[in-house]
């Protein structure tokens, strides 16, 4: 765009203000197209495994520790007999994410509290 270009056209005459602000700005383009691509493996994961499960609901992720963030807190539903090839695909989809950077961390089988529905 031409607000990008003036910044790259003021950074090539050597301004070190404007080198500062150009850098700044390549930063943090970069960094918001890590999270957008983290944010759609999130997305694209929970749908592969909702089709895996009887029921799946996304919950809101909690708060991050400083250099972490939570991109996918989610609860599947199985029946029994479902648990370990979901595990499987699951622990499949771990390695696959590890290589880029992500952890994947599988917790329960845990009682089914987030499919019970509040009747008040």
């Amino acid at each position: 765009d031409k607000a990008r270009d003036e910044a790259r056209d003021v950074a090539g005459r050597g301004s070190p203000g404007a080198a500062f602000l150009l850098r700044k700005k390549k930063e943090q383009d970069a960094a918001r197209e890590l999270l957008q691509n983290a944010s759609q493996r999130a997305d694209a994961l929970f749908e592969e495994l909702s089709k895996k499960s009887d029921e799946a609901r996304r919950r809101p992720p909690p708060p991050g520790e400083i250099g972490k963030r939570v991109l996918l807190d989610a609860a599947f539903l199985l029946r029994r007999g479902k648990t370990k090839a979901f595990q499987a695909a699951v622990r499949a989809k771990a390695k696959k994410l590890a290589a880029h950077g992500y952890q994947l961390t599988l917790t329960g089988p845990w009682p089914p509290y987030n499919f019970v529905v509040d009747r008040q």
